[in-house]
């Protein structure tokens, strides 16, 4: 009764009440984070190891079930799980809706820190992450050209283009997928090993002799100081075959004598293409809590301003944009709102005859 009494003697302090309120609301609405999910922490640890060459058994045996066991003891875990493939484990760990998951993350880092040294060492250090479904790339560009080779759009992706969308506020990180990446091989002819006497560890050694920049010290001169370096990096690929591996009968032999040095790619474990032409692909990733429209526009602007900058024979292609679906989803919202206010006046004048 207070609420209609006042509106009812004072009309003038009643209608800019709601003016204030519709005010408010306006602005606040303008503010709002749109994403696609809620920013809300879900009870989810996840243990990512990479394994490279070994089959999903030996992953599941030396790998994933170690890590189990090593965080059955987690404080607040629900149920444990690992999926095992190949050169690869997940190990994940479902927690009690009210355990602290912060707190169970640091606990599963630290524990699988403890076990390290029980797994195989040539396993890449396990990675320990929360669960997140926002963590996902928001969208996806394709870099393509009719002349140059993927070789050459890689070196592109990573030097420029994935550079220039790092610098975007509200990006993340960029994910390079599908390229090929210089790699430097020594093609080993085991014929002309066995003829020079020499096994491919002496020629791993030699590599990793030759090739390589240590620290020499300090220099003292006039009260100052500098660090001493000895650079041995090899810039010239061709360089690499000069380098001696052993002496037989008084001779070097060098890599040159029993390998073939080629300045290659490495080998592709992950392709992109865009229609039936080979392509890199820029995934890129938002900040937690950024918002997604924004940093796609964001996005889009950069791309329109490196087709400019970039040669003719070069494309870049948006393929994959999720603020399109969260723009969709935002527009039967706003659809619905109004709809619902304008139906609210409606009933009210009709069937209460007043406004």
């Amino acid at each position: 009764m207070i609420l209609s009494d006042v509106s009812i003697k004072r009309p003038v302090f009643a209608t800019m009440m709601m003016v204030t309120l519709v005010v408010l609301g306006v602005v606040s609405y303008g503010r709002l984070a749109i994403d696609e999910y809620p920013d809300i922490t879900y009870p989810v640890v996840l243990t990512q190891t990479a394994y490279p060459g070994a089959s999903p058994e030996v992953v599941m045996r030396e790998v994933s079930k170690p890590i189990e066991e090593a965080l059955n003891t987690v404080q607040g875990i629900r149920e444990v799980t690992s999926t095992s493939l190949e050169g690869s484990s997940l190990v994940r760990l479902q927690m009690e809706l009210g355990a602290d998951v912060m707190a169970a993350q640091q606990e599963v880092s630290a524990k699988v820190a403890r076990i390290r040294r029980q797994l195989p060492p040539t396993i890449e250090d396990p990675i320990v992450l929360r669960f997140d479904p926002n963590d996902r790339p928001i969208m996806s560009v394709a870099l393509t050209s009719a002349e140059r080779p993927l070789g050459e759009l890689t070196n592109l992706a990573d030097e420029v283009i994935a550079t220039r969308f790092e610098s975007v506020p509200g990006v993340g990180g960029v994910n390079v997928v599908g390229g090929a990446t210089r790699q430097i091989q020594v093609q080993l002819d085991p014929a002309r090993m066995r003829a020079y006497n020499v096994a491919p560890p002496e020629v791993m050694a030699a590599l990793d002799r030759e090739n390589r920049e240590v620290p020499a010290g300090r220099v003292r001169r006039n009260g100052s100081e500098r660090l001493v370096r000895v650079t041995g990096r090899i810039v010239d690929p061709a360089r690499f075959a000069d380098i001696t591996v052993a002496v037989r009968n008084g001779a070097p032999v060098r890599i040159g004598d029993v390998a073939t040095v080629v300045d290659g790619t490495a080998e592709q474990r992950s392709a992109s293409y865009f229609g039936d032409a080979p392509a890199v692909s820029l995934d890129i990733l938002k900040i937690s809590g950024s918002n997604t429209v924004e940093v796609a526009d964001r996005v889009r602007a950069i791309v329109g301003e490196l087709e400019k900058s970039l040669p003719g024979d070069v494309k870049l292609s948006i393929i994959r944009d999720d603020s399109y679906r969260i723009r969709d989803s935002l527009d039967s919202v706003e659809h619905e709102l109004i709809l619902g206010a304008i139906l609210c006046v409606v009933i009210i004048y009709f069937f209460l005859n007043s406004w």
